[in-house]
């Protein structure tokens, strides 16, 4: 990155030669965009979670300076370039190891497959493993690594490995998921002299159409340090969960109070429809009676807002939440985009629900107990000393066009070798388990994470590798997740509510979601019929307004 910041510092200096100041700030780009392909290459070359996360984290703040500089001088396909190249490395190390063998045995190195499919297997393990979260198995070596990605130097489809996708590329797979577009919101940092003149510390969303266009919309309000956006950062919901990377500081004293969390909830959400949602809203394509579907791409520390909860102007009421206006997913990259969309459905034909596996989440059992008696009274049902990690792993090996609900614990620990999992009878399911090795659960439709903080990334925000993301690289198509602690009574109407939307009204589970959620804010709610009385009788006393009973849910592919 020293030359590319090189020729942008002496583009800087020819201030009245235009030719040379274009070609100084171009060789910028283009050599920047070159350090980020190789930054891919890096993250390849790591074996283990960690070291690739160490290795990719880097990439994360110079992929965020490439893009300001892109958006300095225009260049918009260039920012998706770069914004992609420095987002989910770990993620999409862990897509790579699945493809690798037939690549290799294009090239006629059967050999070479064979050994990198017998280092990326992960083995059966026991149960008494699996419980003790013994595994350790990181996939192919380093050396191994290092072997193969230059054997692939020959292979056509080695651009698949280092290249992020196209505009082009992005808009089919938006299309195919009848989405709107794929949004990169960018933090301003600073003024950036350009093409297009000096960039004066504003923020950007750089949005990329289903038709393939790219486009820039100023937010000058996008801001790293905007006073809602820090208080948040350092209150944070109720047990001070609003995330962090792995190399944050432990916050010092006592945990805010529920209402000094829910008060700075509130304030980062007003701040989000102000700065951002009401401007991108407004600039977001229409079709004719349907709201537009956006996935979101948050860049670096803006991964911990809920913008699907930012609070925009209502149209029955003095406010409203993005929600209600627009179909919000979110993903790591335009890379997991179009592998997902690549995914065909499936069917839901086999469902495991788990609930309350360690026994002290009452209404998380209940919760269990009603999706799987009302909606999927044919799937299996796990709760406490049934559902431990074995019983679950097993089920997603079996399963062959799949719906898993969880609702248990959830649990993250920043920067661990075990950075997220779930709790379940005796044991736990690690997010590492997931990726590592070349196991993948094809066919599985959904996984619904009914526990605290899913979609948290245990390696930094730009990374994005959460429970959530790591069940996308296992194979589903949708998963929903969680930004926080999730409260146990609340979680379980808004639960019901979206099995309810997408088994009765057949929606997708993103629009499930939403819908769930915008019941959950209206006043004049109503049980529909056939919910069991224990869940019936918390209808009425759910509050809309408190944020943390809803907002903490997200929605990440299909």
């Amino acid at each position: 990155m020293s030359l590319a910041r090189a020729y942008r510092l002496r583009g800087d200096e020819y201030t009245h030669d235009a030719r040379t100041r274009r070609l100084n700030y171009d060789a910028s780009r283009r050599v920047g965009l070159d350090c980020l392909r190789a930054a891919a290459w890096s993250s390849l070359l790591q074996s283990g979670t960690a070291h690739a996360a160490q290795t990719a984290r880097l990439a994360g703040g110079q992929a965020l300076d490439v893009a300001r500089w892109c958006l300095a001088d225009g260049a918009h396909a260039d920012a998706v370039r770069a914004l992609d190249a420095g987002r989910g490395l770990v993620l999409h190390a862990a897509t790579v190891v699945t493809t690798v063998p037939d690549m290799l045995r294009e090239l006629g190195k059967t050999e070479l497959a064979r050994e990198w499919q017998a280092a990326g297997t992960v083995p059966e393990l026991g149960e008494e493993m699996l419980m003790a979260a013994q595994a350790t198995v990181a996939g192919p070596s380093s050396r191994l690594r290092r072997r193969v990605l230059e054997a692939l130097a020959d292979s056509p489809r080695q651009h698949g490995l280092l290249d992020v996708p196209s505009p082009g590329d992005i808009g089919s797979a938006l299309r195919a998921m009848g989405a709107t577009a794929l949004v990169y919101l960018v933090p301003g940092d600073g003024d950036v002299p350009g093409l297009l003149g000096p960039r004066h510390g504003s923020g950007a969303a750089v949005i990329v159409k289903a038709d393939g266009s790219t486009d820039a919309l100023d937010l000058p309000g996008l801001t790293l340090d905007a006073p809602p956006l820090t208080a948040y950062r350092a209150t944070g919901t109720p047990g001070r969960d609003a995330g962090g990377p792995p190399e944050a500081d432990a916050l010092p004293g006592p945990a805010p109070s529920p209402g000094a969390s829910r008060a700075a909830l509130e304030r980062v959400c007003a701040w989000a429809g102000t700065a951002v949602m009401e401007p991108l809203l407004s600039r977001l394509p229409r079709g004719y009676g349907r709201v537009p579907t956006v996935v979101l791409v948050p860049m670096g520390d803006l991964g911990v807002v809920p913008w699907h909860a930012a609070r925009v102007r209502g149209r029955r009421r003095s406010h409203g939440y993005a929600c209600e206006e627009v179909d919000i997913s979110y993903l790591p990259s335009a890379r997991l985009l179009c592998d997902v969309a690549a995914r065909p459905a499936a069917g839901t034909r086999r469902t495991l629900v788990v609930g309350n596996p360690t026994r002290d989440l009452h209404h998380a059992g209940e919760e269990a107990e009603a999706v799987h008696s009302v909606f999927h009274p044919e799937g299996d049902l796990l709760g406490p000393g049934a559902a431990t990690p074995a019983a679950v792993t097993d089920w997603l090996r079996r399963q062959q066009g799949g719906l898993l609900h969880l609702a248990c614990h959830g649990v993250v620990r920043q920067g661990e070798r075990h950075s997220a999992y779930l709790a379940l009878s005796g044991g736990r399911l690690a997010a590492e388990e997931l990726t590592e090795g070349a196991t993948r659960y094809r066919g599985l439709d959904l996984v619904v994470l009914a526990a605290c903080r899913t979609n948290v990334s245990g390696h930094g925000y730009d990374e994005a590798y959460s429970l959530s993301t790591a069940f996308l690289v296992a194979g589903a198509r949708s998963v929903i997740g969680s930004l926080w602690p999730v409260p146990d009574e609340a979680t379980s109407l808004l639960m019901y509510m979206t099995h309810h939307f997408m088994s009765h009204e057949r929606l997708p589970p993103g629009a499930a979601l939403r819908s769930a959620q915008s019941w959950m804010l209206n006043e004049r709610r109503e049980a529909p019929p056939g919910m069991p009385d224990r869940l019936r009788a918390r209808v009425r006393h759910i509050d809309g307004d408190d944020l943390t009973a809803w907002a903490g849910f997200t929605h990440l592919g299909w």
